[in-house]
């Protein structure tokens, strides 16, 4: 009988990880997609591909903006997205990329996956959104363990809100997003372990480098956005990306307007607002940015400092260790070969290091930064990836 219960314990853990990790046909799905994405051959241009094709579709969000009153800002809260089913369903708490709100840019899409899929959704403003740094977080000497804590505050909103309908608690998070999201379910596995698994979209493994392989790119792309015309952007937009799924060949010239596009035009800009939003509350003096270092370096000495001194913390390996060593919680990862945030690191040296499986870690070799996220089938995916029951 004991040998009985033993092999039957083991087969439900073995069931329980498969089910957390990449299904064989989102593997199938993503591998399919190469050959179609031929065209997307610079890093610029797979970001600009997957932010366009995110941004372009019309969004019925279900839920709205809530507040979650914390004595962690100044302003003594902040507008989280909140949506619920009626019945007892998984929550998926998504937290965005660089400089994401809820309400605008790509999260709104995102939200649609996950309302459609049948979940409850919580959405946290990203760390250096406008919303978020007008909140003003009071960081003191800790910015990550402030972070983590906004994140336990939201939960615990959901689960005195949700009471006997909330499932599960999936959190998926995207560039940025990735970084609280790893720290915060590294400090869930020795805390109350509320979160059940763990899925990063996009993860820069060091931030310290992700800021400068970003200035750098940044920079290579700006004198194109000084020479390209409206007119042209549009018309190679609408040439090639509005009415098919993935480009044909697009024209070198197209490849680098597009690239600023994504990058001078919207990354740039929307650090400028970020930057506008804190001196507004703070009347802080300076310069509008021009890239993530000129960024970082006046808004919050205490995120620079952790920067400047590349805190252990601020690489994803560090978090891996600890989330790894609970063998039970489950772990998936999407990222692209030629994304420029990780350029000069080894994601073959990583997943060896950390223990991660082929069905853990999906590497295309397109897409730049987050891109590959927007294939076609993205919601297919999602519903195959969390339909696991118990939730």
């Amino acid at each position: 009988m004991t040998k009985f219960l033993t092999v039957m314990f083991f087969g439900f853990v073995a069931l329980s990880n498969a089910q957390a990790q990449w299904r064989t046909n989102t593997v199938l799905i993503m591998k399919a997609q190469t050959p179609k994405a031929v065209n997307l051959n610079t890093p610029g241009l797979g970001t600009f591909w997957g932010g366009f094709r995110r941004y372009l579709p019309i969004t019925h969000n279900d839920g709205g903006l809530e507040v979650l009153r914390s004595k962690l800002f100044a302003k003594g809260k902040i507008d989280i997205y909140v949506s619920e089913k009626k019945t007892k369903a998984p929550l998926y708490i998504f937290m965005p990329g660089i400089f994401g709100q809820p309400s605008r840019g790509l999260t709104p899409e995102m939200i649609d996956h996950l309302e459609a899929i049948g979940g409850h959704v919580l959405v946290v403003p990203n760390l250096l959104s406008p919303s978020y740094v007008a909140a003003h977080p009071q960081y003191g000497e800790d910015p990550i363990a402030l972070e983590i804590q906004v994140m336990e505050e939201a939960l615990d909103f959901m689960q005195q809100r949700l009471g006997k309908r909330l499932g599960r608690v999936h959190v998926i998070a995207e560039s940025l997003g990735t970084a609280i999201g790893s720290a915060w379910a590294a400090y869930d596995r020795t805390h109350l372990r509320r979160i059940y698994d763990l899925t990063l979209f996009s993860p820069p493994l060091e931030l310290p480098l992700a800021m400068t392989n970003f200035d750098k790119i940044i920079d290579e792309h700006r004198p194109a956005a000084a020479r390209c015309s409206s007119a042209f952007k549009l018309w190679t937009m609408l040439q090639n990306f509005v009415f098919q799924e993935y480009p044909g060949p697009v024209s070198a010239k197209g490849r680098e307007c597009l690239g600023a596009v994504v990058l001078v035009d919207g990354f740039v800009n929307s650090a400028k607002k970020s930057w506008r939003a804190h001196v507004k509350v703070t009347q802080a003096k300076g310069v509008e940015p021009t890239g993530f270092e000129s960024f970082f370096r006046q808004y919050r000495p205490e995120l620079w400092t952790l920067i400047e001194n590349k805190d252990q913390r601020l690489y994803l390996g560090h978090w891996m260790e600890i989330i790894k060593a609970d063998k039970s919680f489950p772990i998936r990862i999407m990222t692209s070969s030629d994304d420029f945030l990780n350029a000069g690191l080894d994601w073959n040296a990583f997943q060896k290091t950390y223990g991660l499986s082929n069905e853990e870690l999906i590497i295309v070799p397109w897409g730049g930064h987050s891109g590959a996220i927007a294939v076609p089938e993205f919601r297919e995916i999602l519903r195959e990836t969390f339909s696991a029951e118990g939730d």
